[in-house]
C-alpha cells in the first residue's frame, strides 16, 4: 500500500478513536471543515478498500446518535446551500 494511503488510513482510525462514544467532542468537529475533508477524499477512498473501509467507520461512529441531518446541514451551509 502506498505510504499516503497509510497516513490517510492511520488518519481515519485516529479520528474515529477521538470521537467514539464523545457527544461533545462530535458536536466540536462539526465546527470544522471536517465533512468537506472527507468529501475531498471520498474518490481515492474508493479506490482502496482498507480506506474505505477506515473512511467508512469513521462516518458510522461520528454519525451514531447524531442529531438528525447535522452533518448534512452544516456541510451544505458551508458550501452555500440550505
Amino acid at each position: 500500500m502506498h505510504p499516503l494511503i497509510e497516513e490517510l488510513v492511520d488518519s481515519f482510525e485516529l479520528l474515529t478513536s477521538l470521537v467514539m462514544g464523545d457527544d461533545k467532542i462530535k458536536r466540536s468537529v462539526t465546527q470544522t471543515i471536517l465533512a468537506e475533508e472527507v468529501n475531498l477524499l471520498w474518490p481515492i477512498c474508493l479506490a482502496n478498500s482498507k480506506l474505505l473501509a477506515s473512511a467508512m467507520k469513521f462516518l458510522l461512529v461520528f454519525t451514531d446518535n447524531c442529531e438528525n441531518g447535522r452533518i448534512h446541514k452544516i456541510y451544505w451551509k458551508r458550501k452555500g446551500g440550505e
